[in-house]
């Protein structure tokens, strides 16, 4: 949030406040409950047992 323009999506309910002081623009998207779970389901199953390819390098697991 330091540049003059950025753009974040995620739930960082944390910094939501200050996100939002500083945003011109925010989009929310209110998804139905059965097309979110589908996706938690499927990117749960699609990288079982993988790290997943955008994942920071401090995060992966060796």
């Amino acid at each position: 949030m330091s540049h003059d323009k950025w753009i974040m999506d995620g739930n960082y309910s944390h910094s939501f406040n200050l996100r939002s002081e500083l945003a011109d623009t925010i989009i929310y998207l209110e998804l139905p409950l059965r097309v979110c779970l589908y996706r938690v389901i499927k990117g749960l199953l699609s990288n079982l047992g993988k790290t997943r390819p955008d994942m920071a390098k401090a995060a992966m697991k060796n």
